[in-house]
C-alpha cells in the first residue's frame, strides 16, 4: 500500500506540475507590448516581489489515481525577486490516523515576463521534481508554463491555464526589530548616516569656531 500510494503521490504531482508545453529549442523574440499592457505588467511585478507561503494547491482530481481517501499535505515557498521566481513545494499522503503513505517534492528557478493580455509566462532556469518512479528527475531548461496571476491584499493566485492553481499568502517581515533586550536595532545605513551626523556636527563646530577666531 505505502508504495503504490508514494507511486501514485509521484504521478499525481508530475501530472499536475509539470510543464504545461514542451521547452522550446530556441528562444523566441519577445511581441513589444503596448504602453497600457507594459504598465500593468510593472504594477503586477512590483506587487509579486517579496517571499510567500504556500497556502493551498489544486491540482488534477485525485480520484484519478485512487487518492481520493488519503489528505495531500503540502509544505511550500516562493520568492519573486526581480522576473525570477524561486519554487519549492514538498508533499506527501496521509492515511488514518494521519499515517505518512508517500512523499514527493517539485523545486526550481524560473524566469518570468507578462504578455500582452497579462498573463505571466514563466521559463525554467534550473528545476528538479520527484518523476513517477519517486526519484529526482531534472527539469529541462527552458520549459514553459503559463499562468493567470491575482494578487488581493496579502494572497497571491497563480492559475495556469489547465487549471492547475497555487494560492500563496505574503511573508512579512518582522516588524518589531528588537534585540535581545529590547532595544531598537540599527541598520548598518542608520549607524553610518548618524556617523555622518556626527561629522557634520564636528565640521560645523570648527568652522565656527574659525569664524569667531
Amino acid at each position: 500500500m505505502q508504495r503504490a500510494s508514494a507511486l501514485a503521490l509521484s504521478a499525481f504531482l508530475l501530472l499536475g506540475l509539470s510543464p504545461a508545453q514542451d521547452p522550446r529549442p530556441e528562444r523566441a523574440p519577445r511581441p513589444e507590448l503596448t504602453k497600457a499592457a507594459r504598465v500593468a505588467a510593472k504594477k503586477m511585478e512590483r506587487a509579486m516581489q517579496g517571499a510567500w507561503r504556500l497556502v493551498d494547491i489544486q491540482l488534477v482530481t485525485q480520484d484519478t489515481f485512487g487518492l481520493d481517501d488519503l489528505k495531500l499535505d503540502h509544505v511550500g515557498f516562493c520568492v519573486v525577486s526581480g522576473h525570477y521566481i524561486c519554487l519549492e513545494f514538498h508533499f506527501r499522503l496521509l492515511g488514518q490516523p494521519r499515517m505518512d503513505v508517500g512523499r514527493s517534492f517539485v523545486t526550481g528557478i524560473h524566469r518570468f515576463e507578462f504578455d500582452e493580455e497579462g498573463r505571466m509566462q514563466t521559463s525554467t532556469v534550473i528545476g528538479t521534481r520527484a518523476n513517477e518512479g519517486g526519484e529526482p528527475e531534472f527539469e529541462p531548461p527552458e520549459s514553459q508554463r503559463r499562468y493567470d496571476v491575482t494578487i488581493e491584499g496579502d494572497s497571491m493566485t497563480l492559475r495556469r491555464e489547465d487549471g492547475h492553481t497555487l494560492m500563496f499568502q505574503r511573508l512579512e517581515d518582522d516588524a518589531s526589530r528588537l534585540d535581545f533586550y529590547g532595544n531598537p536595532v540599527l541598520e548598518k545605513d542608520d549607524i553610518y548616516n548618524d556617523g555622518d551626523k556626527d561629522e557634520e556636527k564636528e565640521k560645523k563646530k570648527k568652522d565656527d569656531g574659525d569664524e569667531d577666531g
